[in-house]
């Protein structure tokens, strides 16, 4: 075989692998969300459902794709296609043992920011970088958002699933911080994000899994939950969690943009899992135009401002990754301009009060994230407003 013949034999190959690699990364989304024919089980709420429980002798790591999606597990990603999501697939399956099948609690009721907040209250603006993620500033988000250019749901470009291990925190009161109503969503969730905004998301709305914390005098009556759905109108507590547990969740994106959205939320440490189907509440639209990994505290007390930010310490999300419906996969350590990495800050604008370490190097890497309670959420007390 000639050079240039050889060159030409390699070239192709090549394309061909890379074409079947894609292909593979996007078969994976497609059969999460095929899945959702088979979630025909009610629920307490009529917008969510659920799936059949699988034998007790059921083995996710060896059943069929089709039996994975009747029960509703997360589809197989392929082992050389996809290598870091398999593992992290994998790891969940072996300690998805106890299926949680109780009553869904709403999250309480939130009101909106106040229009006087929004108006008067300038966060720090997407920063403009030829090689670097900008770095703005939100009162109730911190964390990393990876976006895209689009304006409406795309066959083409639109995230379509995302996956993380989330460290269930140690959560407290801010050290002088004294009693309040102290909350914290950590959560990976796609949709919904809008630049230089005080509040997030904005109206279309979050689909998000995750882990809810909430804390009124001590470390000692913090409260922990799994935490799935539409982020802020529909955000549902399902299992109890305990401060250092390592909980996993995979979030699928509505078909089409229109349809329900698969859910699956796991607390590894307990074995306990479940998966849920959801719908899109009035009032949202599902773009796909963003993928995240947040650390939140709820808006809005009677004020219009958010609740004080539990204080965690640290907080950290690892093995992450999110596809897009070309079947690229990206990650929360990303580099590329169109990335966000955001920093909390406190009522008054005037300090942080939750920081993120991100990066594709160093210890945080391609796949994990370190977010670390800072300023009066760490000392206290906080300025309310």
């Amino acid at each position: 075989m000639s050079a240039r013949s050889l060159s030409f034999h390699l070239t192709t190959v090549a394309c061909l692998a890379a074409a079947s690699v894609s292909s593979l990364a996007q078969d994976t989304g497609a059969a999460n969300q095929a899945a959702l024919a088979y979630a025909n089980v009610a629920t307490n709420l009529n917008s969510i459902r659920t799936f059949a429980e699988a034998p007790k002798n059921f083995n996710p790591l060896t059943a069929g794709d089709e039996d994975l999606a009747v029960y509703g597990f997360p589809a197989r990603p392929d082992p050389q296609a996809e290598p870091q999501h398999y593992a992290m697939w994998e790891r969940a399956m072996q300690a998805a043992k106890i299926r949680w099948n109780g009553n869904l609690t709403a999250l309480p009721a939130q009101t909106k920011a106040s229009d006087s907040m929004l108006a008067g209250t300038a966060m720090t603006a997407s920063d403009v970088s030829e090689s670097l993620p900008a770095k703005p500033t939100s009162l109730n988000w911190a964390g990393a958002v990876l976006t895209k250019n689009l304006s409406a749901w795309s066959k083409k470009s639109s995230f379509r699933d995302i996956y993380s291990l989330i460290t269930v925190p140690v959560g407290q009161p801010a050290f002088e911080g004294g009693c309040d109503y102290y909350t914290q969503l950590s959560f990976v969730g796609l949709n919904g994000y809008v630049k230089n905004a005080a509040i997030q998301p904005g109206s279309a709305g979050t689909l998000m899994g995750g882990v809810w914390a909430i804390s009124n005098c001590s470390r000692a009556d913090t409260r922990y939950s799994a935490a799935f759905g539409w982020n802020p109108s529909l955000i549902q507590s399902a299992f109890q969690l305990n401060p250092g547990d390592i909980f996993y969740t995979e979030v699928g994106a509505p078909p089409s943009g229109t349809q329900p959205s698969y859910l699956f939320i796991e607390d590894l440490t307990t074995l306990t899992y479940s998966t849920y189907s959801v719908s899109i509440p009035i009032g949202n639209t599902f773009i796909g135009n963003t993928a995240e990994w947040i650390v939140e505290r709820r808006c809005c007390g009677n004020t219009g401002y958010p609740f004080p930010l539990l204080n965690t310490i640290d907080n950290f999300f690892d093995g992450g990754a999110a596809l897009d419906n070309a079947g690229k996969t990206l990650y929360p350590g990303s580099q590329a301009t169109s990335t966000e990495v955001l920093t909390m800050r406190d009522d008054a604008n005037n300090q942080n009060i939750e920081l993120i370490y991100q990066g594709s190097s160093g210890y945080e890497g391609n796949h994990s994230l370190l977010l670390q309670t800072t300023g009066c959420a760490f000392s206290g007390p906080c300025v309310k407003r």
